[in-house]
């Protein structure tokens, strides 16, 4: 059925873009990428993407912090993205996560992007 197919597709893929966010020999473009599949898969899945909010936000926490202790790197506007689009998705479940990110968000330079995910994650 549908419930059974959504919790061993969505765990297997969200298990690989972990090992994949958190590899050392994964480009930054890879890890874009995956910020962005995980923030499209959250928008078509909806609630049913409650139970792994905790495993993205910890990785998305993760990247902005390590991207933060770069001299002279902005944070990861996918990282961003993807939050504002959890965000989205299921708002309840990510409600409590944001206050802790907001340091590493908006220690970057505003852009138009930064001010589209920030209006989405005020909604």
């Amino acid at each position: 059925d549908k419930d059974t197919f959504l919790r061993g597709a969505m765990s297997e893929v969200l298990s690989s873009a972990m090992l994949l966010l958190r590899s050392p020999t994964a480009t930054v473009e890879d890890k874009n990428q995956m910020f962005l599949m995980i923030g499209k898969l959250a928008s078509v899945l909806k609630e049913n993407i409650s139970s792994y909010v905790d495993r993205i936000v910890r990785a998305i926490d993760a990247n902005l912090i390590a991207v933060a202790k770069k001299p002279k790197k902005d944070r990861c506007p996918e990282a961003v993205t993807c939050l504002a689009m959890l965000a989205k998705a299921d708002p309840i479940s990510v409600r409590p996560y944001v206050a802790p990110l907001l340091n590493p968000i908006f220690a970057g330079a505003p852009s138009v992007e930064f001010a589209r995910n920030i209006a989405s994650l005020c909604r």
